[in-house]
């Protein structure tokens, strides 16, 4: 991703599978927990915001972003901890 935004979605922002490369050099990849308007949330079906659940802005390879991803975070899904952007 280096451009646009992910935001509003009620199943959670990015969902990357383990085996796939997940690169984010610019773009915003919104999340409730920084935006409760237009934040990507993690929600179970009764519509209840999932506060145990990771990953609402972006979920890849077992690593997690719960914040907002601003144009300036840049996520790398093959690097681990705050190295690839992740919490």
């Amino acid at each position: 991703m280096n451009s646009g935004e992910i935001s509003g979605n009620t199943g959670g922002g990015v969902e990357v599978d383990t085996k796939a490369l997940f690169i984010k050099t610019g773009g915003t990849i919104t999340a409730y927990t920084s935006d409760k308007v237009n934040g990507n949330v993690a929600q179970n079906s009764f519509n209840y915001y999932q506060s145990n659940k990771a990953g609402h802005a972006v979920r890849a390879s077992g690593a997690y972003r719960k914040t907002t991803a601003r144009p300036g975070v840049n996520l790398d899904s093959s690097k681990e901890g705050s190295a690839g952007g992740w919490e």
